[in-house]
């Protein structure tokens, strides 16, 4: 009789057991989802946030004509530095080239 009572315990005890992990593991998995939204909240109000900077930026800069022209010529000219320097780069690139090929063809040797 005592032995059936000590298995009733134990089955009762790990039935127990059970529950309770079962139950631990749903409540980390509410955890998580709720901590994983928490967080895309957080990145859309940080998005939200910076887009609504940059549009009051911009509103700012269009209604003062001074300073817009101010920044679209320092735009400008930013642009047309680069395609210099970057036509300057293609030139000694190509000058490299074309010395590289006249050296070769010098080397060649004639019978």
């Amino acid at each position: 009789m005592d032995t059936i009572i000590s298995t009733a315990k134990v089955g009762s005890t790990a039935f127990k057991l059970c529950l309770i992990v079962e139950q631990k593991d749903k409540i980390n998995q509410d955890q998580v989802v709720e901590l994983m939204n928490k967080l895309r909240d957080i990145q859309i109000e940080k998005e939200t946030t910076k887009s609504s900077g940059y549009v009051a930026g911009v509103l700012d800069t269009l209604q003062r004509p001074d300073h817009y022209s101010a920044i679209w010529h320092n735009g400008y000219d930013r642009g047309t530095d680069v395609q210099q320097q970057m036509a300057q780069t293609i030139e000694k690139h190509q000058k490299g080239l074309q010395e590289q090929n006249d050296k070769e063809l010098i080397d060649i040797p004639t019978n």
